[in-house]
Parts: structure tokens; sequence; C-alpha cells
């Protein structure tokens, strides 16, 4: 496995599967971090350059019976290349280290009422059946459980989006997020003084105008804006993939997003393995519910519930483990197009589960489920998990 550094040389922009429509003024729709499957396009569009003698237009993109052939496919069917990790990422002191979503069932005191002792807390969500919240209810799937946060009357709690390091995700992932009183602890870091120089990026909208390919003049009712991402200062992309370091070698360039802006691959050379798995594994082994954590998103056949999962009962196998769905804690879901450039047409859109997204499941044998699930893919369509949607981390529900 080679893993990478990808660090953009400009702004960018990842537009979400939604129709741009001329009007008097408009606002193109983007999401932030991209698809991966975005920059697996770009991945195999760099593999295809790094071949001497390719030529894109033909179907097996001239490359057919070389080593690149067996990673970039062609036109018509996707190669061997696999996305086995995506995530941003932050380089200090020579390090690279990737940064999380904040799951969606970590929630803060919304405007604390400090004049009636109220204070600045983080919870975690617990998930409790609907009938000890007063919810009855004869659908499919009426078992399952309600995340849930018991609390004192008239107290309000959110989801504030952020994003956090490997060391307090892993916390997260043991259920250990602690208190604002306890120092380098995942509360502690979520309630502290956070600026905007702090955060990993910046949205830096720009206006654009329509132009007439007749006329090159300005069309009417051609005014839009395009919220462009800026990302901070040794901020980038964390990637994975199934490759030789020999296939895109350091320093290689990449074309990203709408625009094409240009990016560049910056081999990892350091071992990033840590003592994180081995702590979550101990904890794993000895709970019988489990969290599910969405850390890049996913298409589902059947929306919000993962693929494997009987529509009825909640009960099936997830990559090859059986589970019993419980609950879940998800986001409003997320667009996902974009276009295909070896056709020069748009791509079907499709409403994912966005990351962060997180489901509670019993298992009968946890440590399989750490082997087989723990930073893998959950997606049953081959060519959504070659391109990295789905990766799942495990975590213990508490």
């Amino acid at each position: 496995m080679t893993r990478y550094f990808i660090e953009a040389a400009d702004v960018l922009f990842f537009k979400d599967g939604r129709e741009i429509a001329p009007g008097s003024e408009y606002t193109a729709a983007s999401i932030f971090p991209p698809n991966p499957g975005t920059v697996y396009g770009a991945l195999r569009s760099s593999l295809l350059a790094l071949q001497e003698n390719s030529d894109f237009s033909k179907d097996d993109f001239g490359i057919s019976g070389t080593d690149t052939a067996k990673y970039a496919g062609q036109k018509n069917s996707k190669g061997d290349l696999v996305i086995k990790n995506f995530l941003l990422a932050r380089r200090d002191e020579n390090k690279i280290s990737p940064l999380f979503r904040l799951p969606l069932d970590v929630l803060n005191r919304k405007k604390p009422d400090y004049s009636r002792g109220e204070k600045d807390e983080i919870h975690m969500i617990s998930i409790r059946t609907g009938s000890s919240v007063g919810i009855k209810s004869n659908m499919p799937l009426a078992h399952l459980q309600m995340p849930w946060i018991v609390h004192e009357e008239g107290s309000f709690f959110e989801h504030t989006p952020s994003f956090i390091n490997e060391k307090h995700f892993y916390d997260y992932l043991k259920g250990e997020i602690g208190t604002s009183d306890d120092e380098n602890s995942l509360a502690s870091e979520l309630l502290g003084d956070n600026d905007s120089s702090t955060e990993p990026f910046v949205k830096e909208p720009r206006i654009g105008i329509g132009i007439s390919s007749e006329t090159q003049t300005v069309e009417e009712g051609k005014l839009f804006t395009t919220p462009f991402i800026r990302l901070q200062k040794d901020i980038g992309f964390w990637i994975e993939l199934n490759l030789e370091d020999k296939q895109l070698p350091d320093r290689t360039k990449l074309r990203l997003g709408g625009d094409g802006k240009i990016a560049m691959l910056n081999a990892i050379s350091e071992n990033p393995e840590t003592d994180f798995d081995l702590e979550l594994k101990k904890k794993v082994q000895q709970a019988s519910i489990l969290k599910l954590v969405l850390t890049t998103p996913v298409v589902f056949k059947n929306g919000w519930i993962p693929d494997g999962i009987d529509l009825k009962t909640g009960e099936g196998k997830i990559n090859d483990v059986t589970v019993k769905l419980l609950g879940s804690a998800i986001g409003k879901y997320q667009n996902m197009g974009g276009w295909n450039v070896a056709h020069n047409h748009p791509k079907a859109t499709h409403r994912a589960v966005p990351a962060g997204s997180v489901y509670y499941v019993s298992v009968k044998e946890p440590s399989e489920a750490f082997e087989k699930i723990h930073k893998n893919s959950i997606c049953m369509d081959l060519d959504n998990r070659k391109q990295g949607l789905g990766i799942t981390y495990l975590g213990v529900n508490k």
C-alpha cells in the first residue's frame, strides 16, 4: 500500500450533483471534502498521462497489455485501482497527520444560560427504545432505537461540524470524550477558543459570468457565484492506494475539481501505524453494541439503510459479518454526481449518506467485525468500493 499527501496549488471547487440553471443570480453548490470518487478519476488520468503513447480517444486508452492498464482500466470499466482511505490531513513538523470529521452523535449545548448555572458541555448520544421516550410506530424497522440525550428541561443541544485529530477521534471511538476540565480531551478541544485560522479550510466565493460562444459577450441572466475552497497552510488530503510507488511516483501532478486546478502527490515515507488500533481492538472485543462511523460518504441501494440489511428485521451481513441494526445518527443526504470525462457527459446523481454518520449495530463476534469492517469500505457495489466510498471505522457504544 502507498500513502500520499495531496497538496493543492490553488483554490478548489467540487460541485455537488445538482444541475446549474440560469437565472438573474445563482450560487453554485459545492461540497467539501470532496467525494473520493472525484479524486479517483484524477488518479486514473494521472496514471494515463504517465504512460507513454497512451491515447485517451481509444476504448482501452491505447495501453492494453501494460502495467498501467491493470490499474487504470478502460473507458467502460474501472481497473484494479482502489482507494483504501481518504481524509483531510495536516502537515506539522515534517509529519502528516489525518483529520476526521466530528461524528454526528457528538453534540454540544446550544447557547447555555450562564445565569441559570448552565455551562458549556459536550455529550455523546445514547440510543434508547422508542417506548422509553414516548414514541410508538408500526413501520418496518420499528424496533430501531432513538439517538437521545436525557438532560434537564429547557436545555438544547446541537451538532457543530468540525474536524478533529487522530488521537481525539480514537478517544471518541473508545467512548472516552472526557470533559472540558480534562486536558487534551476531545471535549476540551471542542469547547476551546477556536478562531477561523485554525479551521482546515475557508470558503472563498467568486463571481462569474456566462460568455456566449458565438458573440463572445456576456449572456443575459448568466451571473453566478462559485464558492471556491481555499485550504489553510499545510492542509491537504491523506490518501492510501493499493499501488506501488513506481506507478505514481512522488511529486506526480493531479488536476482536481471543476476547474482542473493543479495539485501534487507527495509520497508519505514515514510509517503512520500507531497504538490506537491496538487499544481500540481491546475495547471492541469487550463490547456487544458497536458503532460504524463513516469517514467517506456512501451510496446504498435502499437509501440510508446499509446494503446487506433486511428492511423488515434490520438483520443481515456487512462485509460478511452478521449484525443487527439498532439505530443511527445520520446527516442530511449529500448529492453525489460528477462528470464522465471519458464519455463527456454528466454522471447520474445519487443521494449519499454523508461522512460522519453513525450506525449502531449488535454483533456476536466483535473481533471478526474489527478485522472485516474497521477501516474498510462497507459498499457492496464494487465500483463504489474501489472509489473509496463507505470507508468505515469501528467504535464502541457507551
